[in-house]
């Protein structure tokens, strides 16, 4: 089988934040992946469910940072994070040998007053068979593929910061958008930040979570949805609006799937 992994970033709606996470803050920002990262100087905790073979947690370390643990399916770990000087891209977690199948994740500061750094996560995850290679099609948001209902209530913002130059968007109450596709794996991108609500999401008609777009920093191309480890074939998901009064909206950028090429 052919391994690749996915980008999780801090502002991930993927990442389940406590409010003892905030955004932090740098001298150079540009040493973090994206330009931020989540930092924490309480017992904040975080989690992430996701499908794959491995996991790796990145962020940095430094004279005030302190323990912190992780739970993976249940079996804890604990670490220390600090170190002489501030170091930048480190790994804080990694465990890649893990069965194909859906996993459950859990961060947690230890120390009141030391600071955990949480920059991006990276999943790992397998497609087709020992012969194979795979392929990603890329769906824009303004592609046919994507059937959006009620029509008219879903409207095209144009920014250069998109993908493909542009997102679809709704704030309509009853605002789905539903994606058939052929794959083994497929990454739902939109916009995140606080102008934006909740969605729900749903695998071939099954429900698999609620999430929130609305985050402390804005990013335009966010991992919105993720799920790999598909049977071979035709698949549908369904994005719904879950906002509260179609005050604030929800938006898709892009869709990634994987194939076996």
């Amino acid at each position: 089988m052919v391994t690749y992994t996915t980008k999780i970033e801090d502002d991930s709606p993927l990442l389940e934040i406590g409010a003892d996470w905030k955004p932090g803050s740098d001298d150079d920002m540009s040493r973090f992946s994206g330009g931020s990262f989540l930092n924490t100087n309480g017992t904040g905790r975080m989690s992430l469910q996701f499908n794959g073979t491995g996991l790796e947690i990145f962020g940095s370390r430094g004279v005030r940072h302190g323990q912190y643990r992780i739970t993976l399916d249940g079996t804890s770990y604990s670490f220390d994070g600090s170190y002489g000087s501030r170091l930048y891209n480190q790994s804080l977690f990694s465990e890649l040998d893990l069965p194909m199948r859906p996993h459950d994740l859990d961060l947690e500061s230890l120390e009141e007053g030391m600071v955990l750094d949480v920059d991006y996560m990276m999943v790992t995850s397998v497609a087709g068979d020992d012969d194979s290679t795979i392929t990603c099609k890329i769906v824009e948001n303004t592609d046919a593929a994507f059937a959006y209902e009620p029509g008219n209530e879903w409207l095209t913002n144009s920014s250069g910061v998109f993908s493909g130059g542009s997102s679809t968007y709704t704030r309509n109450v009853n605002g789905n958008t539903t994606l058939t596709f052929e794959g083994e794996g497929i990454t739902l991108y939109g916009p995140v930040g606080q102008p934006f609500s909740s969605y729900r999401m749903a695998l071939d008609g099954k429900l698999t979570g609620r999430y929130n777009a609305s985050r402390q920093t804005d990013n335009a191309q966010s991992v919105l949805y993720h799920v790999s480890g598909l049977d071979p074939g035709k698949h549908e998901l369904k994005l719904m609006y879950k906002g509260f009064k179609g005050v604030h909206p929800v938006a898709i950028g892009y869709a990634v799937i994987v194939c076996d090429g």
